[in-house]
């Protein structure tokens, strides 16, 4: 039931506020210009904010949840709504990176393993890591990772009636320049895999959270996916340039397809998809601006007899088509 109610809300367990007042005096702002923190599982902006503010950090923020992302939104510089996993930021430009990940697992292991891999490469050499886990996800692999990338590793668990909830810990530590296992750190993580961590207070320790390395004009914080809004909010600001879209027309010539057959609605899918088709669509009088995606997902099946068991994955692509009516701003979505 529990991992039934974590998927329910998206994996979401907020640092409780108490915790993140206890983790505020453990950092301090170095000399500097500008420093910048990154919340990628951000939730409503609370924590990151109380910690942006007590920083004076330039804040940033990926939110799952349309209605958290809105409220993250009144409290950080900047929000993305959607998967962190699908947003690109600079490598080396985080000052410090606040990681609350979701809790849970999937194939290929626990989800807790691929949120840090995929944000630690985020902070720059010398930025403050504040990563707070379930001590369960303090697996092998986790270990092994925290122990090849950061130095002055600390390990402290919630305060006694917080910690009863989900068993979690804050792992502190400095991002190094190279990946290169220290085995005093490994160990010192392994003997805390068995709950054998001092409890978290505000005194013992200091981290200073250096100024950001990389300069604005090299910075970047994107979502790779444009959602629907988004893309109304562009169209809203600048408008077609139809020149693109006459070049984009232009790129095999003047050449007409007719195909010899009439044509089914996934062979239409699949070349909006494919980008044989025009972004700009103009029909009967309606003006649509057409664009699709394909994905590749994995899809597993078990079959099973008296001895045996046998699992087989197959890809399958998933498309999916997002249109705009120019003339009154509908949108539509074809899957």
């Amino acid at each position: 039931m529990a991992r039934i109610a974590s998927k329910a809300r998206l994996g979401f367990y907020p640092t409780p506020l108490s915790v993140v007042e206890v983790i505020k005096p453990c950092l301090v702002r170095g000399e500097g210009k500008r420093v910048r923190i990154y919340d990628p599982c951000c939730g409503t902006g609370e924590a990151i904010s109380i910690l942006a503010n007590h920083l004076q950090a330039e804040s940033f923020g990926v939110e799952l949840d349309k209605n958290r992302a809105e409220q993250a939104k009144t409290r950080l510089d900047k929000v993305i709504q959607g998967d962190s996993l699908r947003v690109s930021i600079r490598g080396g430009s985080i000052s410090c990176l606040f990681l609350n990940p979701p809790y849970d697992y999937e194939e290929g292991g626990r989800l807790e393993n691929k949120f840090i891999v995929h944000t630690a490469p985020s902070l720059q050499a010398g930025g403050i890591l504040v990563l707070v886990i379930s001590i369960r996800s303090l697996n092998r692999q986790m270990v092994r990772y925290l122990a090849s990338w950061f130095t002055n590793v600390a390990v402290r668990k919630f305060p006694e009636k917080e910690y009863e909830a989900f068993k979690q810990i804050v792992v502190f530590g400095k991002k190094k320049g190279a990946g290169v296992v220290d085995g005093e750190i490994e160990r010192m993580l392994e003997d805390c895999r068995s709950g054998d961590a001092p409890e978290l207070s505000d005194e013992g320790l200091l981290y200073t959270v250096p100024c950001a390395s990389l300069p604005d004009k090299h910075f970047h914080f994107r979502n790779l996916e444009v959602s629907p809004e988004e893309m109304v909010q562009e169209v809203g600001e600048d408008g077609f340039e139809r020149e693109i879209f006459d070049l984009v027309v232009k790129r095999n010539g003047n050449m007409r397809i007719r195909p010899a057959a009439p044509l089914r609605k996934g062979h239409l899918a699949i070349l909006v998809a494919s980008g044989m088709t025009d972004g700009l669509v103009e029909k009967n009088g309606k003006r649509l601006l057409i664009k699709g995606t394909v994905r590749k997902e994995k899809r597993k099946s078990v079959e099973c007899d008296e001895t045996t068991e046998t699992v087989t994955e197959t890809d399958v692509l998933k498309i999916e088509i997002v249109g705009l009516d120019l003339k009154i701003g509908e949108l539509f979505s074809i899957q």
